[in-house]
Formats: structure tokens, C-alpha cells, sequence
């Protein structure tokens, strides 16, 4: 928003446009950080780890999007990050980890695309935890917190996925809200060309 406002800002045309670009190149460090996250919940070796990042640290598509005047790069941070977070929940089924998961559900339409695996996620931990409670009654939460993908109650799982919901659902339309009430714009939609372009 501050940039959107020269007079905000402070700078004229032609540094404010420069500047625009320091918010993707900043996207792209924390795209980079996430995906660095991500290789840590796998066992990979330190070496492995490298290799993995070192190809995503000079992969063309960050380099041109670290500079790109767009909300591409926001896109594919958010998208990283509901990957991560998918990760980090489905590990550790916490209220707060849900919520981090709902937050990156932000901008466009490219990240609301996240929502069917989310959801996939979302259905095996739901279907696991209603087939522990139908097989072992008597097992406890506390039994399974040492096993690599933890058994959360129905009903503890339940408030998870509202509170998923209650955030995530209004951020996710908010790009087209705004849209629709600032520019008039039907909901969902998206800009195509022209056919003589």
C-alpha cells in the first residue's frame, strides 16, 4: 500500500517504480527460506540439502521474479508457505499451526488453487483419526505423540478445520471483494486477452 502512493513514499516516478521491486526480491528470500524449511522436515542428508537448495537459489524462474514488478512472487511465496505449513500441520496438528496455515491462503487465485490439496491433507488426518477412535478406544493422544504423524481427536480436529475456515475463507475472497467493490469486477474473475493480441 505504501508504495502504491507516491506521495506516501517519498520518491518520483522513476525511483518509485525501482523500488516497487524490493518487495518481490524480499518474496523471493522468504520463497527461499520456506523451501528450506520444507527440505529440513525431510531426512535428507546435509549434502542432499545443499544440492536441493542450491537449485532452487539459481533456478531462472527466482532470479526473474526477484525483480519482476508483479504480485508474482508474492503468489509463489504464499503457495511455498501453504506447502510448508500443510508439512508442519499435518506433523503437529496444533491450533496455532492451522492458523499460520489459514494466513497463507493470502492474495490470488493462484494460491486459492493450494485449497484442494489442503483439503486432501485435511480429509487423510480426519479419516485416520476417525479410524484410530473406531480401532483403539482405549489409546490415548499421549501414546501416539512420538509416532511421525500424530492421532488428534475428531473434535479437537473439527475446531481446527472451523478456525481454518472462519481465516482463511476471508482472505482468500478479500482480493475479490475488494475488486468487486473498488472496481466493479465479478467475482472469480479473470482478465484474458484479446484475441488480436
Amino acid at each position: 500500500i505504501l508504495f502504491n502512493d507516491s506521495r506516501l513514499s517519498g520518491f518520483r516516478s522513476t525511483a518509485h517504480n525501482q523500488t516497487l521491486a524490493y518487495s518481490t526480491f524480499v518474496c523471493s528470500l522468504l520463497i527461499l527460506w520456506f523451501l528450506l524449511r520444507i527440505a529440513e522436515q525431510f531426512e535428507l542428508t546435509e549434502k542432499a540439502k545443499r544440492f536441493v537448495m542450491l537449485l532452487f537459489c539459481f533456478h531462472p524462474a527466482l532470479v526473474l521474479l526477484s525483480g519482476s514488478v508483479n504480485n508474482d512472487c508474492m503468489s509463489l511465496m504464499f503457495t511455498v508457505m501453504c506447502v510448508y505449513y500443510t508439512i508442519l500441520w499435518s506433523r503437529f496438528p496444533t491450533a496455532h499451526n492451522i492458523l499460520k496455515l489459514a494466513v497463507s491462503m493470502l492474495t490470488n487465485q493462484s494460491v486459492a488453487q493450494m485449497a484442494f490439496p489442503i483439503a486432501a491433507v485435511m480429509l487423510w488426518m480426519l479419516v485416520r483419526s476417525l479410524d484410530n477412535g473406531r480401532d483403539c478406544r482405549a489409546r490415548s493422544v499421549e501414546s501416539t505423540r512420538n509416532a511421525a504423524i500424530p492421532v488428534v481427536p475428531v473434535k479437537k480436529l473439527l475446531g481446527q478445520y472451523v478456525l481454518f475456515g472462519v481465516v482463511s475463507i476471508p482472505l482468500g475472497m478479500s482480493f475479490y471483494i475488494r475488486n468487486k467493490i473498488q472496481f466493479h469486477m465479478p467475482l472469480v474473475w479473470i482478465y484474458t486477452l484479446p484475441e488480436d493480441s
